[in-house]
């Protein structure tokens, strides 16, 4: 239990004579219900409840402004005596804020929230000075060492003309760093004002005695005389007035002076007689009682232990006259410290050292001569069955045996980097022995806090080892006499998930730095549970090579049965680890939900045992959850803490890296591609600092940064990159290998969003070749495979070839059922894909039934603000306007814009796309000219990010010129011209583009030949009023009629080819003449029918 949770428990505790006289009368603790963990009180993030007493209750809490873990105090409100309470609390924190000294517990902010008053203060991690007393015996000297800087506080305190006025065992604390501080000021007051506030609140009764005089009941006859006295005081600390004429007497009877309990006029010796009283008993045994002469505790070492000299310094500090005692606190502790002290024999000491050196425990000396032997040689034999010749040659053997074509390549560049890792561990290990046993310079807890942390480093090497070299049920995935079904990872999925363990391997030298004691362990295990807690965390390595293997079934089995052990051994850093797993194991199975509770219970649980390695992985992991869910302020939090977490403990390069590859991805997501670039070429100097250049560690960073690269049209930049990444991946894995296919993949979106989409398709091709030969042991089933005929079934979308497309994304959407299921969160964007596929096809039923499907997933996944649902909305939205049902549709885009606009604010493209639907969608509904102005705006934002050369800009354009075409030319002159201008310039994207959208580019083209007939017809009138011609194509009646002619047989060659296709996501969008009656699934046929009235009426 936290020093916090114990000493707020103590004040309000009737135990060995300790009555609080300053409690509310009828007050009940279950009156209010604390805040649950994780909850947000003003920007401080709750983990856990550590005390509550009659001034309120104190939570560990989180400040993510500035990392830092506090104690959150909070006033209790209750209709009675709650703005005595606010008051209270206020003066301690300002008395505390007038404090700065090693010895007294700071205070950061205090403040009000809706009238509830808090402090937030330095979390201490440690125990009340009662609790290190009772823990073990304590010497004399250790005692009164503890006591001294007790005292120190209080003297500090005196000098900032503060007195505590309840100083006792439970109000100081102990840290595990071996300083004490001074807390719960909550009674202080200016000792400039003690007399008057001890005549204020003593109220005798008719015998002389010390009454508690009820705030709510006041008596009438005193009341004006309390005002009076309240206006004569000074500003106490801007506390309400209230505070002084309440008439209490505060404190705790055992430890208080006898002037303060009487009522009288108390200074700062009062605080003396307190702290002696204290000091006493813990010498002693036995507190001293007013009016009683000094007792020592029957049997009670101090008796004899004690120097008599130490004693007759407390006998002058319990003087019941103040005059008597010492003039103030420093003159007290000087005393004591003056004392002289026994020199005790210097000795030799043997250390017996608390971790296996060299395979076994050694004795060590501390006076080594030259001729001993070395006592920190490395430490080979640890590695034995976790990195020897004997493993190298069997995990060598059965994976260059497979099919996997790069298995050897790939495996000696896996060799290469455990042989490198080993080598740098061993040599930390040296150095680390060293600053202990030669240079002198570490103390034996610091090294056995380091060798620990190397062991642990070792047993996640052994983790990865093992699974490499596991040949039971390893290429099905399963092991012997599991029913559970195949986990769909062979050879391949193996390879590239050791590859990555390996090169994320944390640095040895990690487990060197200063802060290491603060951060490891801090709460320590009981010595009897140590080695089951060892046991519990050598099989949560085991659980990661389960998950690497993606034996998920199995996973959730062990870490059932941890759980069990865990609850048993009820350690906070264990539980810690354990939530992380399963966090993960939630995450990699779809189970999204689940996966946030479980990291944000390891956050809170790393938190409390101040873990902050666990805290900024948790973190990091949180960012990147919700960053997948769409939740970007929750995924922007989470990124901030684990940021701030990891510079105040300046960590190390490789989490940084991973700190900022979550950063990125935010970043690109919320569509901040700029900072998301920055953030990657960041990720990249970093590991070409750490690896090298040529390091296949930076061949998958380029791959990433080209992602970005493409989003920002740096078309250049990210060719030169995705090269650099195929020359390293080919160099250091293979051909064969699956990042080879990722490069691959890459070319081809970038190809893509160029227009060049038979290029792009090639690639496409080429790299499913490739993972379909790396995961033929699992039949091709694997995500990576589904991902990239999602990619060839976008390429042959792009070039309007709707029967591949659809058979392309079948294919992914099969793969991904077999693997999770048809409720699987992965399947959202196949689904909606497929369902773009049947609307092209015709099939409108089946295109809803499918959105629908998709939309239901990423509802229950998800809920309504994710990227995916906007995605769900603006393609229904697509096919109503096909089905020519506009106001649905219109309602559909306005859903697609709202969900971005909140996920990635106003001014994304994606919000520029949802708002040129709902434009066109007006503009069928009549709304002309509102219609054209928003979709002026869409086109606007859609150019800042994708650049004016995109095809996707055809579709606005398209628009806007029918929009100008239909304006009253005498209304809105040039506004014919203006249509040639826009309509021009959509044919150019499109003709550029692999034809890749054919029904737009038709509509493009009739209605282009629609206002070049306008201008042929208007010249002669405009010579004749001496006009000058626009400035744009020559606009012949001949090549108007040309150009409406090529829209025609566009038109039916596509029919011919697609006899049932609707066009709905070819944006098979109607001139301005198209009726707004006819067939709604023949949508096609209808713009092919007016190009043929036009043609017969002008030809």
């Amino acid at each position: 239990m936290d020093a916090l949770r114990r000493s707020e428990r103590a004040e309000a505790l009737e135990s060995q004579g300790e009555v609080r006289v300053d409690l509310e009368p009828g007050w009940r603790p279950e009156a209010e219900r604390p805040l649950e963990p994780g909850a947000l009180f003003n920007r401080y993030i709750i983990i856990e409840v550590i005390g509550t007493g009659g001034v309120g209750i104190v939570y560990t809490a989180y400040d993510p402004d500035l990392d830092r873990k506090v104690a959150l105090k909070l006033v209790r409100t209750s209709k009675r005596g709650s703005e005595r309470r606010r008051a209270r609390l206020i003066r301690e924190a300002q008395s505390l804020a007038r404090l700065s000294h090693p010895n007294v517990v700071p205070v950061y902010e205090v403040g009000a929230v809706a009238e509830q008053v808090f402090v937030a203060m330095e979390f201490i991690d440690g125990q009340t000075m009662r609790e290190w007393l009772e823990a073990k015996r304590r010497s004399w000297r250790d005692i009164v060492g503890l006591y001294v800087q007790a005292g120190r506080g209080l003297a500090a305190a005196h000098a900032a003309d503060i007195i505590h006025r309840d100083f006792k065992p439970d109000n100081v604390l102990v840290g595990h760093d071996g300083r004490v501080r001074v807390l719960d000021f909550g009674l202080a007051i200016p000792a400039s004002d003690a007399a008057f506030e001890s005549h204020a609140e003593g109220i005798l009764d008719t015998n002389g005695r010390a009454r508690r005089e009820s705030a709510d009941e006041p008596d009438a006859d005193d009341e004006p005389r309390r005002r009076q006295r309240a206006k004569s005081l000074p500003n106490l600390l801007a506390t309400p007035t209230p505070l002084t004429i309440e008439g209490r007497i505060m404190g705790t009877p055992a430890y208080m002076a006898p002037e303060q309990a009487d009522g009288r006029a108390a200074d700062s010796r009062a605080d003396q007689y307190s702290f002696c009283v204290a000091l006493w008993e813990a010498l002693f045994g036995q507190r001293p009682r007013r009016g009683e002469a000094l007792k020592i505790k029957r049997g009670h070492p101090g008796a004899s232990e004690v120097p008599g000299r130490v004693r007759k310094v407390l006998e002058r500090g319990l003087n019941p006259d103040p005059e008597r005692r010492y003039v103030d606190m420093v003159s007290l502790l000087d005393a004591l410290e003056a004392q002289p002290r026994s020199t005790p024999l210097v000795l030799i000491s043997t250390l017996l050292l608390a971790f296996a050196f060299a395979g076994a425990g050694v004795a060590l000396t501390l006076g080594l001569s030259e001729d001993d032997e070395a006592p920190c040689a490395p430490r080979s034999e640890s590695l034995a069955g976790v990195w020897d010749e004997d493993l190298r040659e069997r995990i060598g053997a059965r994976l260059t045996a497979s099919t996997a074509t790069f298995a050897p390549d790939t495996w000696a560049t896996m060799a290469s980097e455990l042989d490198a890792w080993t080598e740098r561990w061993l040599e930390v290990g040296v150095q680390t022995c060293e600053a202990t046993h030669v240079t002198r310079e570490q103390s034996a807890e610091m090294l056995d806090l380091r060798m620990a942390c190397l062991d642990r480093q070792l047993n996640t090497v052994a983790a990865v080892t093992t699974v490499l070299a596991t040949d039971a049920g390893a290429e099905a995935g399963t092991e012997a006499g599991s029913d559970e079904q195949p986990a769909r990872a062979g050879v391949a999925t193996l390879l590239d998930e050791a590859l990555d363990a390996i090169l994320t391997l944390p640095d040895p030298l990690r487990c060197r730095r200063a802060s290491l004691l603060d951060e490891l362990d801090r709460r320590q295990p009981k010595p009897e549970l140590v080695d089951a807690i060892i046991e519990v965390r050598a099989k949560l390595t085991r659980v990661d090579g389960l998950l690497a293997l993606g034996q998920y079934n199995q996973a959730r089995a062990l870490l059932t049965k941890l759980d069990e052990r865990s609850i048993e051994l009820d350690f906070a850093p264990l539980d810690a680890q354990l939530h992380l797993a399963h966090g993960r194991l939630f995450l990699l199975t779809g189970e999204q939900s689940a996966g946030i509770f479980e990291l944000t219970e390891a956050w809170l649980l790393a938190q409390s045992a101040g873990d902050d390695e666990l805290t900024i992985e948790a973190s990091n992991r949180l960012t990147e959850a919700h960053t997948a869910e769409g939740a970007f302020e929750e995924a922007q939090l989470w990124h901030r803490i684990g940021t701030s977490t990891f510079e105040r403990i300046d960590g190390d390069p490789k989490t940084k890296a991973r700190l900022l590859r979550a950063g990125a991805t935010l970043a690109h997501q919320r569509g901040d591609y700029e900072r998301a670039l920055a953030d990657r070429l960041e990720v990249v100097d970093i590991v070409e600092t750490l690896y090298g250049e040529d390091h296949v560690e930076v061949g998958r960073e380029l791959l990433h940064l080209a992602v970005t690269r493409e989003r920002l049209a740096h078309w250049d930049e990210g060719r030169s990159e995705l090269e650099r990444a195929l020359t390293i991946v080919d160099a250091e894995l293979g051909r064969g290998h699956p990042l080879r296919a990722e490069a691959l993949n890459g070319f081809g979106t970038l190809l893509r969003y160029q227009g060049k989409n038979r290029q792009a398709l090639e690639l496409h091709r080429e790299a499913l070749q490739i993972y379909e030969a790396a995961y033929a042991d699992v039949g091709g089933l694997h995500v990576a495979v589904s991902g990239t005929w999602n990619k060839i079934g976008i390429a042959h979308h792009s070039l309007a070839d709707h029967e591949a497309m659809k058979a392309a994304f079948e294919r992914a959407r099969d793969i991904l059922i077999e693997l999770f299921g048809p409720d699987n969160a992965r399947l959202v964007s196949v689904y909606q894909n497929l369902a773009t596929a049947e609307a092209e096809l015709g099939h409108l039923d089946a295109a809803l039934a499918t959105f629908e499907q998709a939309k239901r997933v990423a509802l229950s996944t998800y809920g309504e603000r994710h990227n995916s649902v906007g995605f769900i909305h603006y393609n229904t939205g697509e096919l109503l306007f096909e089905r020519r049902d506009y106001a649905a549709a219109e309602q559909s885009y306005r859903e697609a814009e709202g969900v971005w606009r909140d996920l990635v604010g106003g001014e994304h493209e994606l919000v520029g796309l949802a708002m040129g639907g709902r434009a066109k969608a007006m503009h069928r509904q009549g709304e002309v000219e509102d219609s054209l102005e928003l979709q002026r705006k869409s086109l606007n934002l859609r150019e800042k990010v994708l650049g004016t050369e995109h095809e996707e800009l055809a579709q606005h354009l398209l628009w806007i010129g029918i929009g100008e075409l239909e304006r009253d030319p005498e209304a809105h002159p040039g506004s014919v011209t203006r249509a040639i201008v826009v309509l021009e310039r959509g044919v150019s994207l499109l003709d550029q583009a692999d034809a890749a959208h054919p029904v737009v580019l038709a509509q493009t083209e009739f209605n282009l030949a629609r206002a070049r007939w306008q201008v042929a017809a208007a010249a002669p009138a405009r010579a004749d009023a001496g006009a000058a011609e626009p400035k744009t194509s020559p606009a012949s009646r001949t090549e108007a009629i040309a150009l409406a002619r090529k829209a025609k047989r566009s038109l039916e060659r596509l029919r011919e080819e697609t006899p049932h296709a609707s066009g709905a996501h070819e944006r098979a969008e109607p001139s301005a003449q198209t009726d707004e009656a006819g067939d709604p699934t023949n949508e096609r046929a209808a713009l092919l029918e007016e190009i043929n009235a036009w043609l017969s009426q002008h030809e």
